[in-house]
């Protein structure tokens, strides 16, 4: 890791709030790049040299050093490599005991953007990882010896889950939240409001987080091993954009009914099938209304004619006259289903 500007500022800023002297930051060629005093930027310092080449705190007593103050200035060494140089700058004496605090202030700052960055790339890592595997980008045995190299722990079976956010502010709320929870085994970005986890548990008990935060979640039902991973990501995705549509934030595969297939069916050969099973019908407001009625009563006529308010002999004719004019007979079973998945498709085009 090497200072940039914007951390070495961070840091001056930070530094100057605590202590009320001027600091400054030098780079590998011991010039200022942040400063309490703008004037002193890109300036070489001798006295940073010296730091630089001996490793070894330096005190300037006088100015008569190239682009030097009086102060101290120390070396900024992190997990063993020499990343930089902080000058407090005053005399010696005042500034003295304030240098060890600043010193290991900063290298303790360091540290600890040295360790975020770590995690960050292993994050980065983590989510190429599934991207690379859902895309088919890499065979199941490079995915088995990817997962060695980053220690993923995927040789349990386990359950698959997508969850889609609104933004990606928002998914990384969520993500951070999912990381904590108790079955949660791996966790990664796939897409910009995108992510997936792995449970160890059944995933029922996420129903209750997707609806307090309306977020949709989808998941397999089954334990999986890895190479099975890509084929139930597809069927989640396939169930989260069911779950859109019907404004279902939990989605399982027991949400999957005519009305979802019928969903997404091509556009071209839902039309085709409406107009080949209905379109005869549709001239036919009252044979409609009987037919959705006779179903929804499970083909009893008589409450049927009881809910339309019309003759038990009224439903019988309405429904021979359907027979007659689309070939089909609502009371058989075959016919039946063909008719009930015309009329939820013709609600899903009517609706939308």
């Amino acid at each position: 890791m090497l200072f940039t500007p914007t951390i070495a500022r961070k840091i001056v800023l930070e530094t100057m709030a605590i202590i009320p002297y001027n600091i400054n930051i030098f780079d590998h060629a011991g010039r200022i790049i942040a400063s309490g005093d703008a004037k002193r930027l890109d300036q070489l310092h001798q006295g940073a040299l010296v730091v630089l080449e001996t490793k070894q705190t330096f005190e300037v007593t006088d100015e008569s050093l190239l682009g030097a103050q009086k102060g101290i200035n120390m070396p900024i060494i992190v997990n063993h490599t020499l990343l930089g140089v902080v000058g407090i700058t005053g005399e010696v004496n005042e500034v003295r005991p304030f240098a060890t605090m600043v010193k290991s202030h900063i290298e303790l700052f360091l540290k600890q953007q040295v360790l975020l960055q770590e995690l960050e790339r292993q994050k980065r890592a983590q989510d190429y990882f599934f991207i690379d595997l859902f895309s088919e980008k890499m065979t199941i045995e490079q995915a088995l010896s990817r997962t060695e190299l980053l220690s993923l722990p995927l040789k349990q079976k386990l359950y698959l889950m997508v969850f889609s956010c609104a933004s990606p502010k928002e998914l990384d709320k969520i993500t951070r939240f999912l990381s904590n929870a108790p079955s949660c085994i791996v966790i990664a970005q796939t897409q910009l409001n995108e992510g997936i986890m792995l449970v160890n548990h059944p995933v029922h008990s996420f129903t209750q987080l997707a609806n307090e935060e309306q977020v949709y979640f989808s998941s397999s039902t089954e334990l999986i091993d890895l190479h099975e991973y890509k084929e139930h990501y597809e069927l989640c995705k396939t169930l989260l954009l069911i779950g859109k549509r019907t404004n279902r934030f939990f989605n399982t595969p027991s949400v999957l009914d005519v009305d979802s297939l019928l969903g997404h069916t091509d556009p071209f050969l839902k039309k085709l099938f409406l107009r080949n099973t209905l379109a005869n019908l549709l001239d036919y407001s009252v044979l409609i209304v009987t037919l959705k009625a006779f179903f929804d009563f499970d083909l009893n006529i008589s409450k049927t004619a009881s809910a339309l308010l019309i003759q038990r002999a009224t439903v019988v004719a309405h429904l021979d006259k359907i027979k007659s004019l689309t070939d089909l007979d609502p009371k058989k079973a075959k016919d039946c289903f063909r008719l009930i998945s015309a009329l939820n498709l013709y609600e899903q085009i009517e609706r939308s």
